[in-house]
């Protein structure tokens, strides 16, 4: 795709409609490293380009389960012949049938993740990547795994939209730093600290200083952790503290470790399957295996999912794309 084109006044119409352009194209999915470099040098080159762009995306976020009210309006196509009136009122109603269709599949196959990645601000798909907040802090992000950055005059607010997040703050300013995940919201008090957000759960942990781990509603309403502390919260805001932990432990996913305590063979391969470019699927039930403890390296994430197929007697299908199917051993399938 062409870069949307600009208005030749340089209007504000003509930049609201750019955004909107590319707002649609982010939501595809269908970008190539090209055409993103086209959309970075066009947020940069106009600070109303970022300003259009933010209220373009919180319109498309407003919008949820409706994507067709986005839609540019139709170009006009000249004189047309007139219709007889019951002409008309069908093919409006054929047309309000088609669209209303159109939606509902646009929300059923890519709504989940067009609406993630015109929220977060950072996202990763199979890798772990480092990020630099505005403050000056650190931003760890495990694969499968997005942030929004809510930095303003009062706070500095991180959304944990989905996966696992490892914080280093960078303190000595006033506005205080928050990371709000599910019901519940988790304050720096001087610290390093990793937040996991996954399975309707959240769990904090603490290596460095201090936190304050806030629900909306259940049981405790906050707890204070420290340095080997950690503590966990549902969908519903319940919170409790939970087993203390060795400091070195925690986000272990940032030196290529997965760190596994006595968890199920199915979490584990999809944990596994998460570090993968290619979709890992299981075939057949494997709940009633023992369950994993140790240390997996999933800097090969292929290599670890090779070699927990072997110690737990399973064999793996490969197939074009990067598909690993795990299954039994003795399953009849070929």
């Amino acid at each position: 795709m062409k870069q949307p084109p600009s208005d030749p006044e340089g209007g504000r119409a003509g930049i609201s409609g750019e955004a909107r352009d590319w707002v649609l194209r982010l939501a595809s999915g269908e970008m190539d490293g090209a055409e993103i470099d086209r959309f970075k040098a066009w947020i940069a080159a106009n600070e109303a380009h970022a300003e259009a762009f933010e209220q373009r995306r919180s319109l498309w976020l407003q919008l949820g389960e409706h994507p067709e009210l986005f839609a540019p309006p139709p170009a006009s196509a000249g004189p047309r012949r007139r219709l007889r009136p019951f002409v008309v009122a069908r093919s409006r109603r054929m047309a309000v049938a088609a669209s209303a269709l159109a939606a509902a599949f646009l929300a059923l196959l890519v709504a989940p993740e067009a609406m993630l990645r015109l929220e977060a601000d950072h996202r990763t798909a199979a890798n772990v990547s480092e990020y630099s907040l505005p403050d000056g802090s650190t931003a760890w992000l495990d694969a499968g795994s997005a942030i929004r950055v809510d930095f303003g005059a009062r706070e500095r607010r991180i959304r944990l939209l989905r996966g696992n997040a490892f914080f280093t703050v960078r303190h000595g300013e006033a506005r205080p730093f928050r990371v709000q995940a599910l019901r519940g919201t988790v304050e720096d008090i001087g610290t390093s600290f990793e937040v996991r957000h996954g399975g309707g759960r959240v769990d904090v942990a603490v290596t460095e200083g201090a936190v304050s781990v806030e629900s909306e509603s259940g049981g405790d309403r906050s707890v204070l952790l420290r340095e080997g502390e950690s503590a966990a919260y549902d969908s519903s805001g319940t919170l409790a503290r939970t087993s203390a932990l060795e400091p070195n432990s925690v986000a272990a996913w940032r030196r290529g470790e997965l760190m596994i305590d006595r968890r199920e063979l199915p979490e584990v391969i999809r944990q596994i399957g998460r570090y993968r470019s290619g979709p890992t699927w299981i075939w057949g039930d494997l709940s009633a295996r023992r369950p994993v403890s140790g240390a997996l390296r999933i800097g090969d994430a292929d290599a670890a999912l090779r070699d927990l197929a072997a110690e737990q007697g399973l064999k793996i299908v490969w197939l074009p794309g990067g598909i690993a199917i795990v299954r039994h051993g003795d399953t009849g399938m070929r």
